[in-house]
């Protein structure tokens, strides 16, 4: 039992390391300035402080979109998106991480005017 408490933490701070990561790196590109991860266990978005969208991070193998996205819902009339770090994906390949939103979100966003 003792494993899978150690594998239960671990998968936790790959994830808080995550949206450690995000942020930093959406601060660094002046996407949001003021960007900063959520505390350990607090409920919402996972990187807060970013415009336009509710921000979803996972950092696991296999991840229910629908159900992370029901995550991120609408707050504060904010587009919710997530972001996936897969496994095997380390810090290094950020770039390769993943965006999902829903499809009429991108579609406003892609096309307005």
């Amino acid at each position: 039992m003792a494993s899978t408490l150690t594998r239960a933490q671990s998968r936790k701070h790959r994830g808080y390391k995550t949206q450690r990561l995000l942020a930093a790196r959406w601060r660094a590109k002046g996407i949001a300035p003021y960007a900063k991860a959520a505390g350990a266990g607090e409920q919402g978005e996972d990187v807060l402080d970013v415009p336009k969208f509710s921000v979803e991070v996972k950092a696991r193998d296999t991840v229910s979109l629908p159900a992370a996205l029901r995550q991120a819902d609408y707050k504060n009339g904010k587009v919710p998106v997530v972001v996936c770090r897969h496994n095997g994906q380390g810090e290094a390949s950020i770039n390769e991480w993943t965006v999902t939103m829903r499809l009429i979100d991108w579609e406003d966003l892609a096309f307005a005017d």
